[in-house]
């Protein structure tokens, strides 16, 4: 991850229903420098819609939480666009807890170069 340039803030659009967590945001400030975070949390029902939003808050970088397809179509339009972002994913760790108890804690962020999905309708 690149460092922002000095006195510039870094905003980075969130896509997820999940808010940002204090060490993500950190995580993001140590990647980036002074970060601006604009969230969006409503649906968005196609990589073209994500970009739309991209694009009008003038946003540097993304975070988002989306299915393979919709991951797939994102960077497939993003490079049709000419627009040079790839997203980024949270990494999550997961971690049983007694009974059914699952909880998941922040590892590290990830940015998705290159997606490639091959499927077969059952």
């Amino acid at each position: 991850m690149e460092e922002a340039v000095a006195g510039k803030l870094t905003r980075i659009l969130w896509v997820s229903r999940h808010p940002l967590e204090e060490c993500q945001g950190e995580a993001l400030r140590q990647a980036f420098g002074g970060i601006e975070v604009i969230s969006h949390d409503r649906d968005l029902n196609s990589a073209s819609e994500i970009i739309d939003v991209f694009v009008a808050r003038e946003c540097d970088e993304m975070v988002v939480v989306l299915s393979l397809h919709l991951h797939a179509d994102l960077i497939q339009e993003l490079e049709e666009r000419g627009l040079s972002v790839r997203p980024m994913v949270a990494i999550m760790r997961r971690m049983r807890m007694e009974g059914d108890e699952t909880i998941f804690t922040f590892d590290h962020f990830e940015r998705i170069l290159r997606l490639h999905m091959e499927t077969e309708r059952v």
